[in-house]
């Protein structure tokens, strides 16, 4: 390999592991502050005061843990993974769009309803990995149900409402 490879090479190593270590942060985060607003289990967000939390950041580790040990036994493929993370990014846009669908009025609303039906084209190309958001969601409803529901914002009084 030659020295423009090299530097390449490292450089590709030294951002994908500047992304992650954004991205890690950031999801631990957000699972401490769901915690805090009564969406997730409460212990997972009793370090949310860290700059990190280290509760959310070791299941994150044990799934991706798991993930690996997955792809070491060849129960599963990079390909696989790669397609399943594809499909949640597709239920996120599915999601998006409907909203905007529900929440906009004239040509917006119709600009959103030629993107949900693109969407949803595009999301019919992830066949059954769209399972996995599918899944992803059945179980956080269970969680929820089980942790009593979150709290919801009255945006007239701006306060925590049960």
């Amino acid at each position: 390999m030659r020295w423009g490879g090299r530097a390449t090479t490292v450089l590709a190593l030294a951002l994908t592991m500047g992304t992650m270590n954004v991205y890690l942060a950031g999801a631990s985060k957000l699972a401490a502050a769901l915690a805090e607003a009564g969406s997730l289990p409460a212990w997972l967000g009793r370090d949310a005061h860290r700059s990190v939390p280290r509760r959310p950041l070791l299941v994150l580790a044990i799934v991706g843990v798991v993930l690996l040990l997955g792809l070491v036994a060849g129960i599963s493929s990079t390909s696989d993974l790669v397609r399943a993370t594809s499909a949640c990014f597709v239920a996120v846009y599915v999601a998006a769009t409907a909203s905007a669908i529900r929440i906009l009025q004239g040509l917006e609303r119709a600009a959103a309803i030629l993107s949900g039906a693109i969407v949803l084209a595009i999301a019919a190309f992830s066949g059954w990995f769209l399972l996995v958001p599918l899944v992803s969601w059945a179980c956080f409803g269970l969680i929820r149900r089980r942790v009593g529901g979150a709290r919801r914002l009255d945006p007239e009084a701006g306060v925590r409402t049960a």
